[in-house]
């Protein structure tokens, strides 16, 4: 446990870190906000110039944008079903198309063995064999045989659709108190867990690591048991039943391999996981003293849903920009279509871009938020006398820390984009493969670094690589206790998460089917999707607060010896400290 090194000299390097007099040894964490300054600022103007530079691509763009390209066009890029602009340099331009609502597409022309063109004509209605759908003429489908039943696909109109999406969505208005059942349902459900965690989080996480195992044992016992069934049987279609028993072997191999694996990890780190069920503990204590905790995951959700929504609309507009261009010229006439030129290309892969980074942007002050609190509760002795720790870390944040977040979330927009691009370029699909699987390893290496350089930043007031640096240290020097934290730890956490989602789907699901309405699995479906989302929020919260809470215990083992320098943790972690001095002496 710890660094390796003596308290003092890393008090020392502390003093060093935040560039204060050695003279000073009533330092305290998180720092003080006058005693803070503005961290990479640089950053933080770079975010905000590629903001303001993506405005011009914007106006730009969406003033080439038309929607009625929806409608279809003709050959010369008049709109089918308006009255449509002369340009002087093409007469076949200005067409009064009013009353021809739709496209028909009539085939390709093939200009200089090279180029092919579709011929496109506005008609007032569809010629026979063919159905107008979103105004174009679609030929229709042939008489198809269903479940033994003929049916005629040119009965399946847009209308029918159309009612259907009607009937469902009166069936949810019927049964809306359904849903704010399940809501409800759901919010007390994550509360429960959150009081298991609290007050039984010995029994949750054994249970859990135990239940666990002996699920997937049993899981592996029955195909091993089905393996030997089926080779011991005579079968008629021998080859058939051959390759059966080689899959059951196969997925019996697997999770024997599994299971395995789990008790060796389980049996190896018997030790750590006393620090996991403290972690917990703690991280459950802290959200019940700072409940304004609960609130972050929803606003930040809240605020990315809006990025989001206004990303869709603006992409939507830009796919639909362009200038009309003529594409060939024959005997037979002009070929004109709506195109984009490279600055719209431009603007839209910009748009990509400012949306990646803002939205990794929001993530990441939520982490510095709530670390800035999480870390103010953890420092302070005695909790009565904590003042509103969120809102002084959401005003650290904004005052001093905006751009640490900046290059931060630059870091992961780069690596998400670089990835993307890595992704798509790669056409053999095992390469593919190969290099998805590397790439999302790194990108989340780095998630996991800046996540912890966040936590520094809120607790030290130092710019990101600075804090990243130190969190490494910290991290490499309580190397142990990182990999039961991000192996057993998550691990608990995946797994009682999806239980949550499981038990709140199901209430969901008999609540829905309580309306007696003839479309209920939507609103089951409405029900499961808010308990994915609440599971979701609460184990975000809860899993950043871990993390919050593991690098606040290394800074407190790492700065403190329990003598001179008293420690800050509970009790509980103090007694963990104390049993591993005795099971890993120091070398």
């Amino acid at each position: 446990m710890g660094c390796g090194f003596s308290q003092d000299g890393q008090v020392q390097q502390l003093y060093q870190f935040r560039k204060l007099p050695s003279a000073q040894d009533n330092f305290e964490i998180p720092e003080r906000p006058e005693n803070r300054r503005k961290t990479d600022r640089k950053y933080l103007v770079a975010f905000i110039v590629v903001l303001i530079v993506l405005i011009p691509f914007l106006v730009y763009t969406l003033m080439y944008t038309d929607l009625r390209t929806l409608s279809g066009t003709d050959n010369c890029g008049n709109f089918c079903g308006y009255k449509n602009k002369k340009y002087d340099e093409w007469a076949c331009t200005g067409k009064d198309y009013t009353d021809q609502k739709y496209q028909y597409l009539e085939g390709y022309v093939t200009i200089n063995d090279v180029l092919r063109i579709r011929k496109r004509e506005c008609v007032t209605s569809c010629p026979v064999g063919y159905e107008p759908t979103f105004h174009t003429c679609i030929r229709k489908s042939n008489t198809v045989i269903r479940n033994n039943e003929q049916y005629d696909e040119s009965n399946l109109t847009m209308e029918d659709f159309i009612a259907l999406l009607g009937n469902i969505g009166r069936d949810i208005r019927h049964g809306w108190w359904a849903i704010v059942l399940s809501a409800i349902a759901s919010c007390l459900l994550c509360f429960g867990t959150m009081s298991l965690f609290r007050y039984a989080v010995d029994f949750v996480v054994w249970f859990i690591l135990i239940g666990s195992v002996g699920i997937l044992a049993i899981i592996a016992g029955l195909f091993w048991y089905a393996y030997f069934k089926m080779k011991d049987s005579q079968p008629i279609d021998g080859k058939q039943v051959k390759d059966g028993a080689s899959g059951f072997m196969v997925l019996a191999v697997i999770f024997s391999i599994i299971v395995l694996c789990l008790i060796i990890v389980i049996t190896c780190m018997v030790k750590r996981v006393k620090l996991i069920i403290q972690l917990f503990k703690e991280a459950s204590k802290s959200i019940f003293d700072i409940p304004s905790l609960i609130m972050m995951p929803v606003w930040t959700s809240m605020l990315v849903t809006i990025v989001f929504l206004i990303f869709i609309i603006l992409t939507v507009f830009m796919a639909f920009a362009g200038k009309l261009t003529e594409v060939a010229s024959t005997p037979s006439g002009l070929y004109l279509e709506y195109m984009q030129n490279s600055v719209m290309t431009i603007a839209l892969v910009y748009n990509i871009f400012a949306y990646i980074w803002v939205t990794e942007f929001i993530i990441g002050a939520q982490y510095m938020i709530i670390a800035g609190a999480v870390s103010a509760w953890f420092f302070t002795r005695n909790k009565q006398y904590l003042d509103a720790p969120l809102w002084t870390a959401f005003t650290n944040f904004t005052r001093f820390h905006m751009g640490t977040v900046a290059i931060g979330s630059l870091v992961i927009t780069i690596m998400t984009i670089v990835r993307g691009l890595i992704r798509s370029l790669c056409e053999n699909e095992k390469t593919k493969w190969i290099i998805e699987c590397c790439m999302s390893n790194i990108e989340e290496f780095l998630r996991f670094l800046s996540k912890n350089a966040y936590i520094q930043t809120a607790m030290h007031g130092q710019p990101f690589f600075k804090s990243g640096k130190r969190a490494a240290k910290l991290l490499v020097s309580n190397a142990a206790n990182v990999i039961a934290v991000n192996s057993i730890g998550d691990f608990v956490l995946v797994i009682a998460q999806l239980l949550l989602i499981v038990v709140s789907s199901v209430v969901g699901v008999f609540i829905a089917k309580a309306t007696q309405t003839e479309h209920y699995w939507a609103i089951a479906v409405i029900c499961v999707f808010i308990a994915c989302c609440m599971a979701g929020t609460f184990f975000a919260i809860f899993e950043a607060t871990i993390d919050c809470i593991f690098i606040c215990f290394c800074e407190d083992t790492t700065l403190n010896d329990g003598m001179a320098r008293p420690f800050f943790m509970s009790k509980g972690l103090m007694q963990f400290i104390e049993d591993s001095k005795a099971i890993y002496p120091k070398k």
